[in-house]
């Protein structure tokens, strides 16, 4: 009977004492601020702790040791006049031996930390352009958390990490965006296309010197063979006592059959026969180029055409 007496005795004490305080509970990863009479007293650790009962003594604050995540939005202008909306998110943690400089430095400490923050990364974002804004995220958050830390830490936390999200345009923004890169994708396509027909044109250029060049050789080969059919020719006749005068008068003939079925090929070709062909043709060459030239000229200049295509006597 004593004995439940005792516990039931004991129970009650426990109860009361929890009931104005002496007896608290702090959680894990938590540690409880006590203030007696207004004054910071000490600080208690997870587990069972105990105080002087309410109101000489009091628990002031439970710190949070966990990581605290803020997500924000920035409305930002880049240096190129683009208007965007930056996702950044924070990451902070009441730095566990400064949990007194946490609690009583700053009113709102995660506002104000955040309010930091952003400020740096709005400034940063200011000196970029867009394009760098997309490429340059990690140097951002890298900059700001050099710029930060040693400053946050005065006041009882540390950054964890700072994220800077894929970066919103506003829509005009992003149709303008994508025109440019289409125009680019353009000029590429048209540098390319002009580069290929260059390469085309230069190979057919080249291929064209190159027939030249052997139709030269075989001109060259034909002429020679030619010279020496007509030198082997005259030797032979000339060996037989003919007139070298119609020998002459006989390869000219031989010529004069061979141009005339070369022209007669072409159905557009005109042929003109002439008994006297040097003097018809000293003739008609004057009457022709007056014909064909558009522009009037000065006697002189007639003159001096007509006799630029006199033949000699």
């Amino acid at each position: 009977m004593n004995i439940i007496v005792f516990i039931i005795a004991a129970a009650v004490v426990i109860v009361v004492l929890f009931m104005i305080g002496v007896l608290f509970i702090v959680e894990q990863q938590t540690v409880a601020i006590i203030e007696r009479f207004g004054k910071f007293v000490g600080l208690a650790r997870p587990g069972l702790n105990i105080k002087l009962p309410y109101p000489i003594s009091v628990v002031a604050k439970r710190a949070n040791l966990r990581i605290i995540q803020s997500t924000h939005e920035l409305g930002i202008k880049t240096k190129d006049n683009a208007f965007i909306q930056l996702p950044v998110i924070t990451q902070l943690k009441v730095i566990e031996n400064k949990v007194v400089e946490s609690f009583y430095k700053l009113n709102d400490p995660i506002n104000q930390i955040n309010a930091f923050i952003l400020n740096i990364v709005r400034s940063k974002a200011a000196t970029l352009d867009l394009e760098e804004i997309y490429s340059k995220k990690n140097e951002m958050a890298q900059h700001v958390t050099e710029a930060l830390q040693s400053k946050i830490e005065d006041y009882g936390y540390e950054i964890i990490d700072i994220l800077v999200d894929q970066p919103e345009p506003s829509p005009e923004v992003k149709e303008a965006y994508n025109n440019v890169i289409a125009s680019q994708r353009e000029l590429d396509a048209s540098k390319n296309k002009a580069q290929s027909q260059k390469i085309i044109l230069i190979g057919q250029a080249e291929a064209e010197a190159r027939s030249l060049e052997l139709k030269a050789e075989s001109y060259a080969k034909q002429r020679k063979s030619i010279s020496k059919g007509l030198s082997d020719a005259l030797n032979e006749l000339q060996n037989k006592d003919i007139d070298a005068h119609y020998l002459l008068e006989f390869l000219a003939g031989i010529d004069y059959r061979d141009a005339i079925r070369d022209v007669a090929k072409y159905n557009s070709n005109t042929v003109v026969f002439s008994s006297n062909p040097k003097e018809d043709l000293q003739k008609l060459l004057p009457n022709l180029i007056k014909s064909l030239d558009k522009k009037p000229k000065s006697k002189a200049q007639s003159d001096d055409s007509s006799n630029s295509w006199k033949l000699p006597s």
